[in-house]
């Protein structure tokens, strides 16, 4: 039986499929840690998670990438560490997906179908069809 322990303080039993006996012995092994843990079964390897104080990129402010955090990060593949707190992610998210810019433009068309005066959030372009919310809708349903 090997017992691994990495840079990041991450304990891991490598070579052996996981038996109830094996379980066990990782419970024991958890239960002398410090703080609250938490493991991933992931293919024969037990890996543990511990909370970890963070410093973020953007404010500078500490922040606690926690155990769930960390496993879901492992599962998904993801290798590196958050570098942003949750409050400047989110800020980030807003910024790049534009919804910081106010309400969207409308520009005014007439319907292609019925005739009748409508707004849409695109410039409408010469020799192309547009539709009111009513006529784009049927069209739709008919496709």
């Amino acid at each position: 039986m090997r017992i691994l322990v990495d840079s990041r303080g991450r304990w891991a039993l490598v070579n052996y499929r996981l038996s109830n006996k094996l379980r066990s012995l990782w419970g024991y092994i958890l239960a002398g840690a410090h703080g609250k843990v938490g493991c991933l079964d992931q293919g024969g390897i037990l890996v543990a998670f511990q909370d970890k104080t963070l410093v973020c990129r953007e404010c500078a402010n500490e922040f606690t990438f926690t155990e769930g955090e960390q496993e879901f990060y492992q599962q998904r593949g993801l290798v590196h560490e958050p570098a942003r707190c949750q409050t400047c992610r989110a800020d980030r998210r807003k910024t790049r997906a534009g919804s910081d810019s106010g309400p969207r433009e409308m520009y005014p068309a007439v319907c292609a179908s019925c005739g009748k005066e409508t707004e849409v959030p695109f410039q409408p372009r010469q020799g192309r069809p547009v539709y009111c919310s009513d006529c784009y809708s049927s069209i739709r349903s008919t496709q």
